[in-house]
C-alpha cells in the first residue's frame, strides 16, 4: 500500500508539485498556478496517477481545500 501511495503522490506531483499530504491515500493540492481548466486538469491528473499505478482516483476541484 506504501508503495502506490508513494507512486500515487509522485505521478500528482509531476503535474502539480504543490500538495498537501494528508495521509497514505489522501493529498490536497494547489492547482492555483494552472492555466487548463479544471475538467481538462482532472483527467489529465487522473490518467497520470493511471499510467504510473495502474489504478483510478477521484479529482475534486473546489476553490478551497475546506469545501473538499
Amino acid at each position: 500500500y506504501r508503495q502506490y501511495s508513494a507512486r500515487f503522490k509522485a505521478a500528482v506531483a509531476s503535474v502539480a508539485p504543490c500538495i498537501e499530504d494528508r495521509g497514505i491515500d489522501e493529498i490536497y493540492i494547489d492547482l492555483s498556478h494552472h492555466r487548463e481548466d479544471s475538467d481538462t486538469l482532472a483527467h489529465r491528473l487522473q490518467q497520470t496517477v493511471l499510467d504510473a499505478t495502474g489504478l483510478t482516483c477521484s479529482v475534486g476541484i473546489n476553490p478551497n481545500k475546506l469545501l473538499s
